[in-house]
């Protein structure tokens, strides 16, 4: 009777008997196969973290995820288009206008902020590495890090991540005008921070590594930066653009992960000066601190310019308790804020404290060690 029944089924449907019972049978087996194809066929699977792609990749092929910070549109049908996925040091995904429609009728236009799927040969151009999309199938956009989670990402461990992630040529300070915008990482110590002043102004670390220093600037990352990072005498180790802004070094971060905090053994290993003192001593104690490192908080009485060439300029500086010569040479001052290189500016000095033909004084050597006083 069942095998009667399946053939009446199969004279009303046009299949021949026992066709029914067999399409029934091996139908989970064949999708089971199809989907197991479609996930080994996906090129994108196994994606890594966009920090983890190192110049050893280079001349293989690699799947990718990363946010996009920034799309650069071709200028000529020979130039591809460009999305930087990581700035220091960068890395861009890249497509030619011919597949660029293909792209983007399938996919629309990417923007800064979405993420990005892509698989391609890694290579390198003048210096920086990329990636080449030759077809659509090999790349997807995702507008939030919930859809861009929909496929597998490895990341072998935050350890592996971390120490991919700070690979930028480390560069002390003084050597800073020989890499500008270039990437650049440094270790040193925060001497001050400074809030922005205006709504286009930056954030502000002033930072130095004992050859010099620069100021660390970054701007809508600000809520993720990490605040111990702000405190004056924390030791840091910094990656990100170097680059100049009216005659000051600066380091520009872009992403929050760039600013990592020393601690533990590795903060007393760090190869940095030490802090200065936190508080500020009367300027009536200096005799008693020569050789010593200080801090000052006082009004400039006077202003002498250099009687020679060889000559420095000097501030006397004065507080409640006496006063002080505050020294520094020509090539320093168009580095110095020129608005406390006047007669009754309220200045901060940091620095060690000498004596000079029974004078006492206190050199300004770097930029950082001459500010505006605390309020």
């Amino acid at each position: 009777m069942r095998h009667l029944n399946a053939w009446l089924v199969g004279i009303l449907i046009g299949l021949p008997v026992g066709a029914l019972s067999q399409q029934t049978a091996v139908a989970p087996a064949s999708e089971a196969r199809a989907a197991a194809a479609e996930e080994v066929s996906d090129p994108l699977a196994n994606a890594i973290d966009a920090r983890l792609v190192s110049k050893e990749m280079i001349g293989t092929t690699q799947a990718v995820r990363g946010r996009i910070l920034e799309v650069q549109p071709s200028t000529h049908p020979r130039m591809p288009n460009r999305m930087i996925i990581r700035r220091d040091p960068q890395l861009s995904i890249i497509y030619y206008p011919d597949v660029a429609e293909a792209i983007e009728k399938q996919l629309g236009k990417p923007k800064a902020g979405m993420w990005v799927y892509a698989r391609g040969p890694v290579g390198e151009w003048r210096g920086l590495m990329e990636m080449r999309v030759s077809k659509g199938g090999a790349i997807r956009f995702y507008s939030s890090d919930t859809e861009a989670s929909t496929l597998p990402v490895v990341i072998e461990s935050v350890e592996a991540l971390e120490s991919i992630r700070f690979n930028a040529p480390r560069v002390v300070i003084k050597d800073f005008d020989d890499h500008l915008e270039k990437p650049a990482r440094v270790i040193g110590q925060v001497v001050a921070y400074q809030l922005p002043s205006s709504e286009r102004a930056p954030h502000v670390i002033k930072f130095s590594d004992g050859t010099g220093d620069i100021d660390v600037v970054y701007w809508d990352i600000a809520p993720d930066v990490d605040q111990r990072a702000l405190r004056p005498g924390t030791r840091l180790e910094i990656q990100g653009t170097a680059g100049r802004y009216r005659d000051r070094k600066q380091l520009r971060i872009r992403d929050p992960r760039d600013i990592r905090v020393i601690t533990g053994d590795e903060a007393a290993a760090a190869p940095v000066v030490a802090a200065p003192p936190s508080g500020r001593v009367p300027i009536a104690t200096l005799g008693e601190k020569v050789g010593q490192k200080v801090i000052i908080e006082g009004q400039v009485a006077e202003v002498t310019a250099p009687w020679s060439d060889r000559a420095p300029n000097i501030l006397r500086v004065e507080d409640s308790s006496g006063a002080v010569e505050v020294v520094f040479w020509d090539d320093l001052k168009p580095q110095l804020n020129q608005d406390l290189i006047r007669q009754n500016a309220r200045v901060r000095v940091s620095g060690e404290v000498s004596e000079h033909r029974e004078k006492i004084q206190i050199r300004v050597e770097q930029p950082g060690q001459l500010s505006a006083a605390t309020p």
